[in-house]
């Protein structure tokens, strides 16, 4: 299994990968960044490893379980409140800390490619996500399971 940038980064800006991202964050209300960053397909690259899976697991995914992914990715940008897991240590947390020049850029464009690596797991290979967790350095990556299973299993 190789998951080469270029080839990521080509899959990302995809006809139906971009159409099914902006159908998702349309019916979520959100924004989507226009914006692909190198560290993003980096990123994505190390996700798709991490999870052992390949830019053709996503691509059947989206060809033949759209409805479901959508559905999925939806819910999880519903619930990124639910889902939003604190650092274990953060120092920030010393210092008080002014947010008011925060602004919501928009979703990068890499969720779907995330959202459907985590719906693969949960669908197919559940014993695995907390690895996947633990190699891509998800903080409370038990707490994020349990949230994500049950983000899951709202919408089988």
């Amino acid at each position: 299994m190789v998951n080469e940038t270029g080839e990521i980064k080509v899959f990302l800006e995809s006809k139906n990968y971009t159409e099914i991202a902006k159908r998702i964050i349309d019916l979520a209300g959100k924004r989507l960044c226009t914006d692909l960053y190198d560290a993003e397909v980096e990123f994505s690259r190390r996700s798709l490893n991490d999870a052992e899976l390949s830019l053709l697991d996503i691509e059947r995914l989206l060809e033949h379980d759209c409805l479901s992914i959508e559905k999925f990715s939806l819910e999880l940008i519903r619930s990124e409140n639910k889902l939003r897991v604190d650092q274990e240590f953060n120092p920030l947390d010393y210092e008080e800390v002014d947010d008011s020049q925060e602004s919501y850029a928009g979703h990068s464009p890499t969720f779907l490619l995330t959202s459907s690596i985590l719906f693969l797991l949960l669908r197919d290979r559940k014993s695995y996500l907390s690895v996947y967790l633990k190699k891509s350095r998800q903080p409370n990556a038990k707490k994020y399971q349990r949230a994500l299973e049950e983000v899951f299993e709202s919408v089988q």
